[in-house]
């Protein structure tokens, strides 16, 4: 499995507020930390349905070295609105993926059930009636289906005109997608519970074999005793007419551990199963807090896997530690996954100067750093080749660099081809301010190539 990734909530619009209040920028930069750093995610997919948010969350996820999956979630939008609101959010991606960051923009969530237009109903407990009437059942999930095809069928190439990153779609089963309109096949309904456990292993099948990377975009469990036998049922809890929430059905009894085994195997049975990226639901539930009062402690239905506490803080659940374990062992090369992204460090006198310098030589785009000149960064704009990180130090270049990067523009010529390809590039570097060593001609056992200095002396080779 590429992927071990988290959701992060950024708000998702109802009653005139959102579930994430307040949203602070740094907290989003906390939390995204520790993410990454604690729970060792590659990825996070950053949902939400405020546009600012969103690019906020994204932006700062990039910085703390996470692959961002930015994923709009809207609510009770109608398919024009919603429509603009993903071609917003694919321009907004992609400023981010042109800075160098990793991004997959997934465009909307479950659009047939928070959307007017596919399903019937003036709202979602409408549209969840009408999809559980045996007697309209099939009518219901028809006209749904060719409506969110032809609205695919319009929205994508749209998107792809907007963003050149890869794209997917956070989906439902009933919607039926086409995904031949897309590079990953998603899936919001990553639960096994009692309902579809017998099943689940022929449908993860099934689902991995469609021949696109297969991602469970939302998979989790709420931390009562039982829940991971209704792990994908709605949360046992009602709300007022301010979205906040209000009730919470008598005698649940905490169970963290239960969360945690769920996640954790789930996550190994995704990994047997073939899955490119697989995202827990989700890192903190900030509408379900925690109270002193047991009847009102709304975490209990929360599946975020920190509890919120009252002043907006949160604690670590069972969940976290398992994750952050299970997230390390990854790392470790346990029979997981282990690819880790790297990047090559340069000791310099001016970090600005040389990060321009390699940005020009190997077509990366220069990052912004607001840090007094003490450090810059260039990236790969297609996310696959390194980064290249440039630290400020008091000190010259004393000895020969033991490690160099090979400019690589004469692969698969020989001969005078070849040379005639190294020389010109030689050319183009020298007038961005490197320097030619000497050119090493072919002597019948290794090819020719051209070894240079960069501007302060870093030594490289045309090859």
């Amino acid at each position: 499995m590429r992927v071990f990734g988290m959701n992060y909530d950024t708000g998702f619009v109802s009653a005139g507020s959102t579930t994430h209040e307040p949203f602070d920028p740094e907290t989003v930069r906390r939390d995204l930390r520790v993410i990454r750093q604690e729970l060792h995610c590659d990825a996070v997919r950053i949902s939400g349905g405020v546009q600012d948010r969103l690019e906020t969350a994204a932006r700062i996820a990039a910085e703390e070295g996470l692959e961002v999956w930015y994923c709009p979630f809207t609510n009770e939008l109608d398919q024009d609105r919603l429509r603009s609101f993903l071609l917003d959010g694919a321009e907004r991606a992609e400023r981010l993926r042109r800075s160098g960051a990793s991004v997959v923009y997934l465009a909307g969530s479950e659009i047939s059930l928070f959307t007017d237009g596919f399903l019937p109903g003036r709202d979602l407990t409408e549209r969840l009636a009408a999809i559980s009437d045996p007697l309209r059942i099939r009518e219901t999930f028809t006209a749904a289906r060719a409506a969110v095809r032809a609205f695919f069928a319009d929205v994508a190439p749209e998107v792809r005109k907007r963003f050149g990153g890869p794209i997917g779609y956070a989906s439902l089963p009933f919607e039926d997608v086409d995904w031949s309109l897309f590079d990953i096949i998603a899936s919001d309904a990553g639960y096994r519970d009692a309902s579809n456990a017998a099943t689940f292993p022929q449908s993860l099948a099934a689902a991995v074999a469609q021949g696109k990377p297969y991602a469970a975009t939302e998979f989790g469990c709420c931390t009562f005793r039982g829940a991971a036998d209704v792990a994908g049922g709605r949360e046992p809890v009602t709300f007022d007419d301010h979205g906040r929430a209000a009730t919470l059905t008598a005698g649940l009894e905490r169970d963290e551990q239960e969360q945690a085994r769920y996640l954790v195997d789930l996550l190994r049975d995704y990994e047997a199963g073939g899955v490119e990226a697989a995202f827990v639901y989700t890192f903190a539930n900030r509408h379900l807090p925690t109270t002193d009062d047991p009847d009102r402690d709304f975490d209990l239905a929360a599946r975020g896997i920190v509890r919120v506490l009252p002043d907006g803080s949160w604690t670590p659940k069972a969940a976290f530690h398992a994750l952050a374990a299970y997230g390390a062992a990854r790392g470790q090369g346990d029979g997981m996954a282990s690819i880790r992204r790297f990047q090559v460090t340069f000791d310099c006198a001016d970090p600005d100067r040389v990060a321009r310098f390699w940005a020009e030589v190997l077509g990366y785009v220069k990052q912004p750093a607001e840090n007094q000149g003490t450090w810059a960064a260039c990236v790969d704009p297609s996310g696959e080749g390194p980064r290249l990180y440039f630290q400020k130090v008091p000190e010259g270049r004393v000895a020969k660099n033991r490690v160099h990067l090979d400019v690589r523009v004469g692969t698969g010529l020989v001969g005078d081809e070849r040379l005639a390809a190294l020389l010109a590039e030689a050319e183009r570097l020298e007038a961005l301010g490197a320097k030619r060593v000497q050119v090493l001609y072919a002597d019948g056992v290794n090819e020719s190539c051209i070894p240079m200095q960069d501007i302060e002396g870093n030594e490289f080779c045309v090859d």
